[in-house]
């Protein structure tokens, strides 16, 4: 059947979910905290690690009455696995869905939150402010009770960000009765995706610490190949100033931070790889 708005959707609560974790990339995650909002009573809920880790099972609905929403759900769930609690039934995931609804198109705030946000004309907390609370959750602790609050503070910020940016993406196709059916299949697999990451790919440990052992020789000459085509590294390390010299030299536009920074994150130079001709002019 086909709905008129979002509160209509065939759910007794529809949760917005962030988490914030910590750890090596490619190790499991360690939780921090989670924040919750029901978006249909808008009663928010914040939990702290040693709060996570008494608890067996998600505190709050994650069987088929509860919707459970998040930007990209792998990253949200995987702190499910590694609390050791029980896959949400019915997932929504607003990065796929997002993705989806903008296929084939040149997104220049890229797919990232704040992109998405963007996109639908919704205000964030900016990307430098992220960054910074960002490398605060990585650095591991220990934090004191401000640090805490601000954490929590950064986390709900992004469950904020979704109370807004669901009715926004699902307000487009609301009247589409197979769409929703299709997001839940698409969150279905993101759910697999998260345990897939958990178990992780299995491989050739004694060649892989082969590898690392010798990572920096390989880096140097990596660098030393590439580098030669740009000139944007020196000793090894990737300087802005030298890449802003190439960008002015070859004549590439680049977008720049509020700051007046370049952008150097990973999504925008995908997009620039796309908009740049093809990517011939940035990557001959």
């Amino acid at each position: 059947m086909a709905f008129n708005s979002w509160q209509e959707l065939p759910y007794r609560a529809i949760y917005a979910v962030d988490t914030e974790f910590f750890g090596d990339e490619g190790n499991i995650k360690t939780p921090l905290c989670l924040v919750v909002r029901n978006l249909l009573s808008d009663t928010v809920d914040r939990y702290w690690q040693e709060d996570l880790h008494n608890m067996r099972k998600a505190p709050f609905d994650t069987g088929p009455e509860a919707l459970f929403v998040a930007y990209y759900a792998p990253a949200e769930l995987g702190v499910f696995k590694a609390l050791g609690w029980p896959m949400p039934e019915r997932i929504f995931d607003c990065y796929v869905e997002f993705v989806c609804e903008t296929n084939g198109q040149i997104l220049s705030n890229g797919k990232k939150l704040l992109g998405a946000m963007s996109y639908f004309n919704i205000q964030s907390i900016g990307a430098e402010a992220k960054a910074g609370m960002y490398e605060l959750i990585l650095s591991g602790g220990p934090w004191d009770q401000k640090q805490k609050s601000d954490i929590l503070d950064y986390c709900q910020s992004d469950v904020d960000a979704l109370a807004q940016l669901f009715p926004s993406i699902v307000g487009k196709w609301i009247n589409d009765e197979l769409r929703l059916g299709q997001a839940l299949l698409r969150g279905r697999y993101m759910a697999a995706v998260a345990c897939m990451e958990h178990v992780g790919i299995p491989i050739d440990v004694p060649l892989l610490n082969k590898f690392w052992a010798n990572w920096d020789h390989i880096k140097f000459k990596l660098i030393e190949k590439v580098d030669c085509a740009y000139g944007v590294y020196e000793e090894e390390k990737f300087k802005e100033g030298l890449f802003e010299e190439y960008l002015i030299r070859e004549g590439i536009p680049w977008p720049r931070l509020p700051s007046g920074k370049l952008a150097l994150d990973r999504e925008t130079f995908k997009t620039q790889k796309t908009t740049l001709n093809g990517g011939d002019k940035l990557y001959h």
